[in-house]
Parts: C-alpha cells; structure tokens; sequence
C-alpha cells in the first residue's frame, strides 16, 4: 500500500501552489493592464500635446510673407531724386485676430555667397485697396491712369523698423533702402507676436518656428 503521507498536508500544500500560480497569472495580467494603460495614457499625452501645437499655430500660420520691390523715392527709403526699386516684404495677415510687434530683418547674398549682415527695416506701411479708398480712386484715375479697383496700393506710415499691430486681414509692408533687382538673391526674418503673447519667426523658406522669447 502506497503511503500518501498525511493527507491534509498535502491538500494545504496543493491549494497553496494554485494560490501562487493565481497570484502570479494575476500580477503578470495586472502588469500587462498597468503597461497598456500607461501606452494609453502616453498616447493621450502625445495626442494633446499634438493638438495644442496645432491650436498655437493656428493664427501663426494664417500669417504670409511676400517679398515684391517698390521704387525706393516712393517707399521713403531713398531721397526723392532717387528713382530705382527697393526689396519691399509684404507681411499679410489672413487670421481673424491682430499680431502685433511684427518687425524684418533682411540682407543681401554676394556673388560669392557672402552674406551681409541682416538689417532692421528702414520704413514700414501698409497696402490698401483701391475700392476701400473710392476718394483715392477717383483722384488717381482723374489723372488719366488705369487703376483695378481690386487692387492694393501702397501707403507710407513711418520710418520705424517695427509694426506694432497689423490688423486681421491688413497686409503690412517693410522697406530698405538697398538696391533690388529680379535677381538679387536675399535672405529674411519676420517676427511677430501673435494674439495669444506667442512668438513666432518665418524666414526665407517660409519655415515658421516659435520662440521662446524675442530680442528684437
């Protein structure tokens, strides 16, 4: 006859083992729980942190840059005797909402790939339309010149280096008094601070970083 030993010992033994194992299964599923829950939860985090970038650019990127030339008498950045074109940057705001502090920097790209030292706009103004302005356009055509209603036309505000609000929907322009071709080859920054007191700067490629703070 097979001695089992006392049995009771070995019940205790037996139910004490499938308690382990439960245990164990039960850490290792709690375990699992845990790590899928803190992937949700970093998933969360990221997705928040995804959507709060894209509401903090959302008026930055409602913001374009232009570079056109304009002759420099008429932009007040050469003296009145002086008829040749300028680099004129064109800073349009198509959100909703001013910015405000808008200021360029700009500077010309020698032949040799030197490059200037950038330099603060000489002048600053803004382009109106023709059919915002009817007394303008009455005056102009008068004159027997053929002017689109549709179109903008520059006007002079001051000789200062920064805007300090462009409105929604205003386009603001900024001048220097450096001689423009087609095929000058420039380089450029415009900063502004948006409506919420972000900061922002786009430059020659039209790339749109935030600052942590300005310095000009």
């Amino acid at each position: 006859m097979v001695d089992w030993g006392d049995v009771p010992t070995w019940v205790t033994a037996g139910v004490a083992l499938a308690a382990l194992v439960a245990a164990v299964r039960a850490y290792q599923d709690q375990s699992a729980g845990l790590a899928k829950q803190a992937e949700a939860v970093e998933l969360q985090r990221q997705q928040l942190t995804d959507l709060t970038r894209l509401q903090e650019r959302e008026q930055a990127n409602a913001v374009d840059v232009e570079l056109r030339s304009i002759d420099g008498a008429q932009a007040q950045v050469l003296s009145l005797d002086k008829s040749e074109p300028v680099p004129m940057l064109v800073v349009t705001n198509s959100s909703k909402r001013p910015v405000r502090s808008v200021s360029c920097k700009l500077s010309a790209i020698g032949g040799d790939d030197s490059v200037d030292r950038l330099e603060h706009a000489s002048a600053y103004g803004v382009m109106a339309l023709w059919a915002a302005n009817p007394e303008a356009y009455v005056r102009v055509t008068s004159l027997g010149m053929d002017i689109n209603p549709g179109a903008d036309f520059f006007v002079f505000v001051e000789h200062a280096s920064t805007m300090p609000v462009l409105k929604a929907g205003q386009k603001g322009t900024f001048m220097w008094g450096l001689a423009y071709t087609q095929n000058s080859s420039l380089r450029w920054l415009v900063r502004f601070t948006d409506d919420a007191g972000l900061h922002w700067e786009i430059d020659t490629d039209l790339h749109l970083k935030k600052l942590a703070k300005r310095d000009w």
